[in-house]
C-alpha cells in the first residue's frame, strides 16, 4: 500500500493543491472535524485554506476551488493526509503554477481586505456546530461561495486563511478567566470602596481629581493666567474669598452662569474621561462567559490573518484608441486620457470596495457580542506584494487573531452535497471510493488495476483459485467491459490453477478478439480456431449434423436434444410442442441420412451430407423427402413421416411445418451464414476443442452482418460448443478439461444460460457473462435476472442507468447508493468478490490499461486460421450450387420455351446415391429412364410395395405411384385432354428398367398429378417432367 502524493521534487510549484469535495458526502462530527484542523499544520511551519474564485470561459462561467497552500511539500503533504483522513471521497490534485489564482500579471489591479480580531482573544466566534448543520442551506460557507460566484467578469477573488500554531502555553495569561467570575473584580472593588469610605479614606477618583484642581491650580499659578480674566472678576473672587458677597450687574451676573455651565460640563467630560480611563487602561469590569472562556483556552489555536484578495486584469486598449494617441499629443488628449484613467481607476476601486463590503457581510454569521471582525483595507502596494513575491505568510507573528480548531472549520471546511445549495457551482467528486480488502492487494495473481481511497492506492490482484467461478459483468457500453474481459481472458491463460486451460471469447464487436490475437502466447497459437463473421474470404464450414461427429446413436440424439435446447432458446417466445416434434424428427432424419451417405461412401459422402438448410426441403418437397428418408433405417422415424406426416392434408402440413419453416430460414436469409452453416462438412469441430482445451474466438460482428444474422449465429455456436462441453460430465471429474467461457453482450444470444450456468461448472466451464442493462434481461426472461445473480460468484458493476442501478439496489449493501453506480468514470467500477467460499465487501476499482498486442501477431493468426478452418467464399458459393441443384433446390432461372437444352438431371457417381439418368428417345418428349441404387432393401409402405414412378407429358406432372406385390400391367397410359400423345405404355417405352445392376422390373404407368412438389424439371414442347422416388426389386 502506498501513499498517493501527486506532487513530486520535480514540480515547480509544489505548494498548492486542489481539494475536490464528493457528491453527497456526508457531514464530518463536530469533534473529528476540529480534530482535524488543530492537525493541519506543522509546528513552525504555516498553511494557508482558501476559496478560490476564477473565471473558466468567456462565457461569464465561474469555478470554486477549495484550495491548500504551503511554503513546502513536507508541510502541504502533513495537511492533505488529514484532510482525506476525515474526507476520504474528497480528491487532491495539483495545481499547476499557470492555474494559480495569486498568479498575476505586471498590470493586475490586486486589492486586499483583512478581517482582524474585534474581540478579546479569549472570545470564540459563532460556532457552525452552534446551529443546525443538518438542515439544506445552513452551511455558513454558503453566503461565502455564493458571492464568490457573482463576481464581475474577469476578475478572481481569493478568501486565505493563514495559520501558524500558537505554543501550548499560549492562554496562560487567560486561565484566570475560566474560573473567576466577571463581576468578582467589581464586587472585590465596591467592598473595598465601602470599606474606605468606612475608615474616612477618600477614593481613587477623589483622590485623581483632587490632583487634577491642584495641577490646574498650580498650572494657573505658574502661567499667571490670571491677566486673561476681566478686573471686576478678579475683585469678584477675592471678595468672595474673604467672605463677602460680591454686587454684580446683570451682565456680570450672565457672564459668570455661563462660566459656570462651560466648567461644570469640563468637570463632567474630566469625570467621564476618568472613569474610561479606570476601565480600559487599569483594568475596569470585563463581561465574558467563563464556560466559553475555558473552552477555548482549553484547546490547541492557531496564530491566524484571514484576508480577500481581488486581483483584476487591466484592461487592453484597442489599436484604434491608442492610434490617435500616438499620432496627436496635444495637451487636450493627454488631458483626456488622464482623466478617463482616473475615473476608471477610481471605479475600479468603488467595484472592489463593494464587493470587500459583501464578503465582509458573509463573514458576518461567526460574529458575537464579544468576538467579532473588523476590516481594515491593505495598500495597493501591500496587496500587490503578498501575491506577487509569494509572501502571503509574512507578519502573521504579529497577528492578533486566535483561532482554535472548531473556529477554523467554521472559517473554511469542505461542504456536503447536502450543504451546497443549487446556485453554488463548486465542483464535486460524483462518484464513491472503497478501499479493496487487504487480501486482495497481495499474492500472485493477475493485476487488473488499483482501488484508490482517502488517499491511498493499492493494487488489486485477481487470485488464480476465484478463475474457476462464475462472474457477471455489468454496466454501459464503451464503460470498460472489454477492457475485464481482456484482462480475464489474459489471466485465464496465464494464472489458471489447472494446467492448459481452454478459452472462449464470444463478443458482438471484433476489437476485443483482435486485441486478444496478438497477446496470445506463442507456444499456444497453433490451438487458435477463429470465427470472424466480419471476415468473409474464407469462411469455415459449420455442420451440426455431420456424421463424422457422431459414433452412435445415442450420440446423434444427445446432439439433436442440443440443437432443439438452442433453437428453443433462440425463438423461446414462438415455441411450442408441435415446432418441437416436427424440428426433432427433420433433424433426425436428416442426421441419420448423413451417416448413411458417409458410411456408404467415406470420401464423397461427406461432400454430399445434408445441412440445417435443408429442413425447409425436407418439410416442402416431396421428391426431397422420399430421396432423404430412403437412407433412413430407423423405423421410428420412418413411421413419424408415413403414418403422421404423410396422412395429414395439404393444409395440415403447412399449419405444422409453417412455425419451423420460417425458423430455419432465419439461416438462409443471409450469404454469411448460408456459407457458414450450408457446408456439408463440418471444418471446426467443437468436441476436438473442447478435447485438446483450444483457444475458440467468435466474432459475431453485428455491426457488419446485422444484429438478426449475428444474435442467430453467435446462439447457434454457443449452443453447439455448450453440447461440446456438456458432453465431459460423462467423463470422471478430474479427466474433466477446463474451460473459461466469456460473452459478451450475452443477452444478444438466447440460449438456456440457467442449465449452463448450472450444469456447465461441473463440466469445468466457468462463464463471465456482461450486458449492458438489467432491464433488457427483464424483457427476454423475468427468470434470467435472478438465475444470473444466484450463480455468479463475483460481480462487477460499471456505470449504469438509472433504471438498472435502481434494479440492484439490493446487491449494493449499505454501503452504495443507486446514484453512486450512475455517476461512475470510464474504466472504475464497483466490485463485489468471494475468495475461498466467503463473499468480500464492495470496493472500487479502476482498470488498468492493457497490454497492446502485435498488429502483425493478429495477422499471421488470422491468416493461419483462415487457410487452417476454412475455405475460399468462391470455392464455397459453389459447393452450395452443387448441392442446391443435386437436392432438386437451387433456383431455375426462366428459359426460352423453344430453346433445347441440356438434360437437367445431374449426374452424380453411381451406387452413391439413387439417381436418374434420361436421355431422349423420339421428339415428343420420351425418355428412357434409369434408375440407379447400391444397397437399399426393398420394404413395404401401407401394405403395397413402392413403384418406379415415370411421366412423359409436354406439361403433366407425376405423383407416385403403388402396386400390388405381384407384377401386373395395369394398361396403357391415357393422358388427359389436351395434354397430347405422349402417354407411357408398355409397347411404347422401353422393356427394361435397370433397378440394381441384379434386378430389373417393368415400367409401370401413372396419372397426371397436380403435385408440383414431384417437378423436377417442366419444358413444353420439348421436355416431359420425370420423378423418380423408389424402387422394387
Amino acid at each position: 500500500m502506498k501513499d498517493i502524493w501527486p506532487f513530486s521534487h520535480e514540480t515547480s510549484t509544489p505548494s498548492l493543491a486542489r481539494i475536490i469535495p464528493a457528491r453527497g458526502m456526508t457531514l464530518v462530527e463536530r469533534s473529528a472535524l476540529e480534530g482535524t484542523m488543530q492537525s493541519l499544520v506543522l509546528q513552525g511551519s504555516a498553511l494557508a485554506l482558501e476559496i478560490a474564485s476564477t473565471p473558466t470561459d468567456r462565457h461569464q462561467a465561474r469555478s470554486v476551488q477549495f484550495l491548500l497552500r504551503a511554503p513546502s511539500e513536507d508541510a502541504l503533504r502533513a495537511a492533505t493526509r488529514q484532510i482525506q483522513v476525515r474526507y476520504p471521497q474528497a480528491i487532491v490534485r495539483p495545481v499547476p503554477p499557470e492555474e494559480d489564482p495569486f498568479e498575476v500579471g505586471t498590470h493586475a489591479f490586486v486589492s486586499a481586505m483583512e478581517l482582524r480580531a474585534g474581540g478579546a482573544a479569549y472570545e470564540t466566534l459563532r460556532s457552525w456546530s452552534a446551529g443546525k448543520p443538518h438542515e439544506q442551506g445552513s452551511d455558513p460557507l454558503i453566503g461565502v461561495l455564493t458571492t464568490l460566484e457573482h463576481l464581475p467578469v474577469g476578475m478572481r477573488a481569493v478568501t486565505q486563511l493563514v495559520l501558524t500554531p500558537l505554543p501550548p502555553t499560549w492562554a496562560r495569561k487567560y486561565q484566570r478567566l475560566s474560573v473567576e467570575h466577571p463581576l468578582e473584580e467589581e464586587r472585590e472593588q465596591r467592598r473595598e470602596a465601602q470599606a474606605r469610605l468606612r475608615r474616612g479614606a477618600p477614593s481613587w477618583e477623589q483622590i485623581l481629581l483632587l490632583g487634577i484642581v491642584v495641577g490646574l491650580l498650580v498650572t494657573w499659578n505658574y502661567a499667571q493666567a490670571h491677566h486673561l480674566l476681566p478686573r471686576w472678576l478678579q475683585e469678584d473672587v477675592l471678595s468672595l474669598l474673604h467672605g463677602s458677597l460680591p454686587h454684580l450687574s446683570s451682565s456680570q451676573q450672565a457672564i459668570v452662569g455661563i462660566g459656570l455651565v462651560v466648567v461644570i460640563m469640563l468637570i463632567a467630560v474630566l469625570g467621564r474621561g476618568i472613569r474610561w480611563l479606570g476601565e480600559h487602561v487599569f483594568g475596569g469590569t470585563r463581561y465574558y462567559d467563563m464556560k466559553r472562556v475555558a473552552e477555548k483556552i482549553g484547546k490547541s489555536a492557531y496564530r491566524a490573518h484571514l484576508r480577500v484578495y481581488l486581483i483584476e486584469e487591466a484592461p487592453r486598449t484597442d489599436a484604434h484608441q491608442t492610434q490617435p494617441l500616438m499620432l496627436n499629443h496635444t495637451i487636450k488628449a493627454q488631458f483626456t486620457s488622464s482623466w478617463h484613467a482616473v475615473q476608471r481607476k477610481c471605479a475600479q476601486q468603488r467595484r472592489h470596495q463593494q464587493i470587500h463590503a459583501m464578503l465582509f457581510a458573509a463573514y458576518r454569521h461567526c460574529h458575537t457580542s464579544t468576538a467579532y471582525f473588523t476590516s481594515h483595507r491593505l495598500s495597493t502596494r501591500h496587496a500587490q506584494r503578498l501575491t506577487r513575491e509569494g509572501t502571503w505568510w509574512r507578519g502573521l507573528q504579529r497577528a492578533t487573531l486566535f483561532l482554535t480548531g472548531e473556529e477554523v472549520a467554521t472559517l473554511w471546511h469542505l461542504p456536503s452535497g447536502d450543504h451546497l445549495s443549487e446556485g453554488t457551482n463548486v465542483e464535486q467528486r460524483q462518484e464513491r471510493s472503497l478501499l479493496a480488502p487487504h487480501v486482495l492487494t497481495t499474492g500472485n495473481g493477475w493485476q487488473l488495476g488499483t482501488s484508490t481511497h482517502a488517499g491511498r492506492s493499492v493494487p488489486v490482484r485477481f487470485p488464480p483459485s476465484e478463475l474457476l467461478t462464475h462472474k457477471f459483468v455489468i454496466g454501459r457500453t464503451g464503460k470498460g467491459k472489454s477492457t475485464l474481459f481482456h484482462h480475464l481472458a489474459l489471466a485465464h491463460l496465464s494464472t489458471c490453477p489447472r494446467p492448459h486451460p481452454g478459452l472462449c471469447v464470444i463478443e458482438p464487436h471484433g476489437d476485443l478478439i483482435e486485441d486478444l490475437l496478438g497477446l496470445l502466447p506463442p507456444e499456444r497459437e497453433e490451438e487458435v480456431v477463429l470465427i470472424d463473421l466480419h471476415q468473409q474470404g474464407f469462411p469455415p464450414g459449420i455442420n451440426p449434423l455431420d456424421a463424422t461427429q457422431v459414433t452412435s446413436l445415442e450420440e446423434a440424439d444427445l446432439i439433436v436434444s442440443h440443437l432443439l435446447t438452442t433453437f428453443k432458446g433462440i425463438w423461446s417466445t414462438a415455441w411450442g410442442p408441435r415446432v418441437e416434434n416436427v424440428m426433432r424428427f427433420s433433424l433426425k432424419t436428416l442426421l441419420e441420412a448423413n451417416r448413411t451417405l458417409v458410411h456408404t461412401d467415406p470420401h464423397q459422402g461427406l461432400e454430399q451430407q445434408y445441412t440445417l438448410l435443408d429442413v425447409t426441403v425436407l418439410l416442402n418437397k416431396q421428391s426431397f423427402r422420399a430421396r432423404v428418408l430412403d437412407l433412413v433405417e430407423d423405423v421410428h422415424v420412418l413411421d413419424w413421416w408415413y403414418q403422421y406426416y404423410e396422412r395429414l392434408d395439404a393444409r395440415m402440413q403447412e399449419e405444422i411445418t409453417t412455425p419451423v419453416l420460417t425458423k430455419i430460414s432465419a439461416y438462409a436469409s443471409a450469404p454469411i451464414s448460408r456459407r457458414l452453416l450450408g457446408q456439408p462438412t463440418s471444418t471446426i469441430n467443437f468436441s476436438h476443442i473442447v478435447e485438446k482445451q483450444q483457444i475458440l474466438l467468435l466474432n459475431t460482428a453485428s455491426g457488419h452482418v446485422g444484429q438478426d444474422v449475428s444474435s442467430l449465429i453467435g446462439a447457434s455456436i454457443l449452443g453447439l460448443f455448450s453440447a461440446a462441453l456438456s458432453r465431459q460430465l460423462s467423463l470422471p471429474p478430474a479427466e474433466r478439461n477446463t474451460f473459461l467461457l466469456l460473452v459478451d453482450e450475452f443477452k444478444n444470444y438466447p440460449v438456456n444460460y440457467g442449465s449452463i450456468l448450472s450444469e456447465l461448472r461441473k463440466a469445468g466451464t466457468f462463464l463471465v457473462l456482461a450486458t449492458q442493462s438489467l432491464a433488457q434481461l427483464d424483457v427476454l426472461d423475468r427468470a434470467l435476472r435472478p438465475t444470473v445473480f444466484a450463480n455468479a460468484d463475483h460481480l462487477f458493476v460499471f456505470t449504469l442507468a438509472g433504471e438498472d442501478a435502481y434494479l440492484l439496489r439490493h446487491e449494493l449493501g449499505h454501503l452504495l447508493s443507486p446514484e453512486d453506480v450512475t455517476n461512475l468514470p470510464d474504466y472504475t467500477c464497483y466490485a463485489r468478490w468471494s475468495l475461498n467460499g466467503q463473499r468480500l465487501p464492495f470496493f472500487s476499482l479502476t482498470l488498468d490499461l492493457p497490454p497492446s498486442g502485435s498488429r502483425e501477431g493478429a495477422e499471421r493468426l488470422r491468416e493461419q486460421c483462415a487457410l487452417r478452418y476454412g475455405r475460399p467464399v468462391s470455392e464455397v458459393d459453389t459447393l452450395l450450387d452443387v448441392l442446391n441443384a443435386r437436392h432438386g433446390t437451387r433456383p431455375r432461372k426462366k428459359e426460352s420455351l423453344h430453346e433445347p437444352t441440356a438434360s437437367p438431371f445431374p449426374l452424380p457417381t453411381p451406387g452413391v446415391n439413387p439417381h436418374c439418368s434420361g436421355s431422349r428417345t423420339s421428339t415428343y418428349g420420351i425418355f428412357l429412364l434409369t434408375c440407379y441404387h447400391p444397397r437399399i432393401p426393398s420394404r413395404e409402405v401401407g401394405g403395397t410395395r413402392e413403384n418406379l414412378t415415370l411421366a412423359g407429358s409436354t406439361r403433366g406432372r407425376c405423383s407416385r405411384q403403388t402396386d400390388t406385390r405381384t407384377e401386373r400391367e395395369t394398361g396403357p397410359y391415357s393422358p388427359p385432354e389436351g395434354t397430347g400423345n405422349t402417354g407411357i405404355n408398355r409397347d411404347s417405352s422401353p422393356g427394361n428398367i435397370g433397378l440394381t445392376p441384379r434386378t430389373t422390373g417393368r415400367l409401370s404407368p401413372c396419372s397426371i398429378s397436380g403435385d408440383s412438389r414431384n417437378t423436377l424439371v417442366e419444358r413444353e414442347n420439348a421436355y416431359a417432367s420425370f420423378s423418380c422416388t423408389s424402387y422394387y426389386e
